[in-house]
């Protein structure tokens, strides 16, 4: 009898694809971080300010986890923009010092890419150790769903 076949299979499938799906927002947001990081810097700086500052609970299957949204915008070339990225990577474990540290009305300096002024961050200073973490895990998750779906296929 094929591993295929076999109840404790689709059980693990069945499992690991919803474990994989709940991943989804993480791989999405983890390959916008990577895409951010290999083709832009952010090399130009302009004042900017804080329009809005909030704490977001999220809840799922597996409990719920604060997370931030901050909204900010700026003028390069005297042209207004506005974005919500603050660091570039995805750890927010310190979602209360963040929310401290970018207050609304706050004057903030925001790093955009030379080559596309819309695309900005308020802390560059992320994209160190964690950046190498997220490509690591979107990786993995990729080769993991392609294992799966290459075993399933047989």
């Amino acid at each position: 009898m094929s591993m295929l076949g076999s109840k404790s299979f689709n059980f693990f499938v069945i499992i690991i694809f919803s474990v994989f799906l709940s991943m989804t927002e993480f791989y999405t947001k983890s390959l916008t971080v990577i895409y951010r990081l290999v083709f832009y810097d952010f090399d130009g700086v302009a004042g900017g300010v804080i329009v809005s500052s909030e704490n977001i609970q999220k809840c799922g299957g597996y409990g719920c986890s604060d997370t931030y949204n901050i909204v900010y915008e700026y003028k390069v070339l005297g042209k207004a923009y506005r974005s919500s990225y603050v660091r570039n990577d995805l750890m927010s474990n310190d979602v209360n010092d963040i929310l401290n540290k970018y207050t609304v009305n706050k004057k903030v300096d925001v790093y955009y890419s030379l080559k596309d002024h819309s695309v900005s961050v308020l802390d560059p200073s992320g994209v160190g150790g964690a950046a190498f973490l997220q490509v690591f895990y979107v990786l993995i998750a990729t080769g993991f769903g392609y294992s799966i779906l290459k075993e399933y296929r047989k």
